[in-house]
């Protein structure tokens, strides 16, 4: 199990430390490169537009950001003394900004056997991704004097917050064309669940179960595991075979409301959201109270 907490505080003091280096770079030079003012204004005034954030896990935390202009392409934050162990990134604009090796921290280019890695680890076994907006970077403990463009009592309010309701917001502002939709869409609605077609192996698929889609979608997964032409014939004929049915079907179907109630700990006060997973886990139990 990923430690998250301790993940994304070393997110947070990674992408300060970037954000410092960038701030003397921009003094400097006038002006960033495109890529990195992005990543710049997102840690600056994240409610303007943040960056999606994925961290490889292995002996070490491997940081890296989404471009904003190019689909799967990343780019990894490292300090120099990181950059001389993974001499396969590439530095996207080199700069340095301290003489220490361990905080002059630059963007590298993600190399192909890291994209190789960002497709296959399987999230929160050895990958954690999150939006920089959740991190709060710029923000000093007991001071809001970095987010000027909120009110006093907005900063309050978003500090009792969870991950969810952030990401929630976020989400409901997004046009429906932006590709940041779609992810965020995958993170409220997706499911993984393991189960069985009726005389088809056991596998793991992804549900996505929108909210006009509920009930279609969960008749749908009890149907696909137990048809209902073959209830009636199998209750009547061969009752051992329809136990053993409805039994595996009630266990997918209660293994789904596991899930809703693991999305539950992530938001506090969505409450669209929150009777999206309340109308969900109701018909889920409808599902199951026709098969007992």
């Amino acid at each position: 199990m990923l430690q998250e907490r301790e993940i994304k505080e070393h997110v947070k003091e990674v992408l300060r430390k970037y954000y410092q280096s960038l701030t003397t770079k921009k003094n400097q030079r006038g002006k960033l490169l495109i890529d990195e003012e992005m990543i710049y204004n997102a840690i600056r005034e994240p409610s303007r537009g943040d960056v999606k954030i994925v961290v490889l896990v292995d002996k070490s935390y491997h940081v890296f950001i989404e471009s904003k202009r190019h689909a799967k392409s990343y780019f990894c934050v490292m300090n120099d003394t990181e950059a001389y162990q993974y001499t396969d990134r590439r530095p996207y604009d080199y700069f340095v900004s301290s003489p220490d090796p361990n905080q002059n921290y630059n963007l590298y280019i993600a190399s192909v056997f890291d994209l190789n890695m960002l497709d296959n680890a399987k999230e929160k076994v050895n990958k954690l991704s999150f939006y920089s907006m959740i991190l709060g970077i710029l923000k000093p403990v007991g001071q809001d004097t970095q987010y000027n463009d909120k009110s006093q009592g907005e900063k309050r309010e978003n500090i009792e917050l969870a991950e969810g309701d952030l990401k929630w917001q976020h989400y409901r502002k997004l046009s429906d064309l932006d590709p940041k939709k779609k992810e965020l869409e995958e993170y409220f609605f997706g499911f993984r669940l393991k189960f069985r077609r009726y005389k088809q192996p056991e596998e793991e698929r992804k549900i996505i179960i929108l909210p006009t889609k509920i009930k279609e979608m969960v008749g749908m997964i009890a149907r696909d595991i137990y048809p209902l032409n073959l209830r009636n014939v199998l209750r009547k004929d061969f009752q051992k075979d329809h136990e053993s049915l409805v039994r595996y079907t009630i266990q997918v179907l209660s293994n789904l409301n596991d899930l809703v109630n693991e999305k539950r700990k992530n938001v506090k006060q969505s409450n669209e959201y929150i009777k999206y997973l309340d109308e969900l886990e109701k018909e889920i139990n409808y599902q199951i109270s026709l098969l007992e």
